[in-house]
């Protein structure tokens, strides 16, 4: 099959959306599939194939309603007049898919969506998007959601569409398989505890209530690792969102380590040799550290978040500040919960989430709508 996946950014930039193309698109291209990536221009990238994919880049960005900035027409041409037998476009309020969504009956492929969540559908500013939305929904073959419960999955309910498909977000069984390397000997780690978050420094991916919730468990025996990237660059990123912040807390306790730009083996690493995952981020569709938490057998402690829930048998999620405390402060003490949960956790992620098997789902899918096309 001729495959384009449609993604806002990609690698090497690095963020759940950037990881889940990634995983499918390089997985198909293995399997024989002529896979190509429509995504934004960066200026890091260095080469236009990279795993057997191809990377086809346009010099926009925005969304429909906040503004699009640059010319949207080679992109449109490029995918109207490209020979595909499949397009999936990954997530919505995002230039790439704003711009086709109007044209979707020009396109003669197979055509998968992906909304991951419809993070602004209660913002009046999108309104009239969203008024459309059902419209455009019914056009695709499959519409691909992430979790039974979420908001976008209830949307479609809402407005009777029955091309909906459930197919999860998962973890890397070839990384979580392989060994340690010693994230805690290369980062200084010395405590007997070790508490891990893995998320990009903005506001909205709660770090600010970690390390609050962190001084309050007032232990010594324990390091939080924080492990993401600034948003921005330069003196910028002093300036924007919550890296800032963070840096100064680590300077002002040491037994919290903020990381960036950490190699991958080492973030892998890094979950395997901790003690538990917390996360404490507000918007959420379904993260993938929650799946990579479990391949790592690591329980992890998080907010009410997306479809965290869903997965709650493998962790503990907390309603405020007291709850993370006191909820990471109960698993701490006690070393043979921690152990039941984390074997459970692997066991279930090798069952149902590893990239592969949702691979498997994506190829069979794209299989059967380019032979009803046909």
């Amino acid at each position: 099959m001729r495959i384009l996946h449609t993604v806002q950014l990609y690698h090497p930039k690095v963020g759940g959306s950037e990881e889940v193309v990634k995983q499918l698109s390089e997985r198909l291209a293995a399997r024989g599939h002529d896979v190509t990536v429509a995504t934004a221009a960066e200026p890091t990238r260095s080469s236009k194939m990279i795993n057997g994919v191809t990377i086809a880049e346009f010099q926009i960005h925005g969304n429909e309603v906040e503004g699009l900035h640059g010319d949207p027409k080679p992109y449109r041409d490029f995918v109207l007049k490209g020979d595909f037998d499949v397009i999936m476009n990954y997530a919505a309020q995002i230039w790439c898919t704003d711009i086709i969504l109007p044209h979707l009956k020009e396109i003669k492929a197979a055509k998968v969506f992906v909304p991951c969540g419809y993070s602004k559908l209660h913002e009046p500013a999108f309104a009239d998007y969203y008024r459309r939305m059902p419209a455009y929904l019914a056009q695709y073959g499959a519409d691909i959601y992430l979790s039974r419960t979420y908001q976008d999955k209830i949307f479609a309910d809402q407005h009777g569409l029955k091309n909906s498909l459930i197919i999860p977000n998962g973890a890397d069984e070839t990384e979580f398989n392989a060994p340690t390397i010693g994230f805690r000997k290369k980062y200084g780690i010395k405590t007997p505890y070790m508490l891990l978050c893995v998320a990009n420094h903005y506001n909205l991916k709660g770090h600010r209530m970690l390390i609050e919730a962190f001084d309050k468990l007032n232990r010594n025996d324990v390091t939080l690792v924080i492990i993401g990237n600034p948003v921005a660059s330069g003196r910028q990123k002093w300036r924007v969102e919550c890296y800032r912040h963070c840096r100064l807390a680590s300077l002002k306790n040491p037994r919290i380590k903020v990381l960036a730009n950490v190699p991958r083996d080492f973030v892998v690493s890094a979950y395997k040799e901790a003690t538990l995952f917390v996360f404490a981020s507000m918007t959420e569709c379904s993260p993938l550290v929650i799946f990579e938490s479990m391949a790592a057998g690591l329980p992890f402690v998080s907010t009410d978040v997306g479809d965290v829930r869903e997965r709650s048998a493998y962790g503990r999620i907390v309603v405020d500040l007291p709850d993370m405390v006191a909820q990471v402060a109960n698993l701490l003490d006690n070393e043979d919960t921690r152990k039941k949960i984390g074997a459970a956790a692997v066991n279930e992620w090798r069952k149902n989430y590893t990239w592969e098997r949702i691979t498997d789902q994506y190829e069979a899918l794209y299989q059967k709508l380019v032979s009803k096309r046909s």
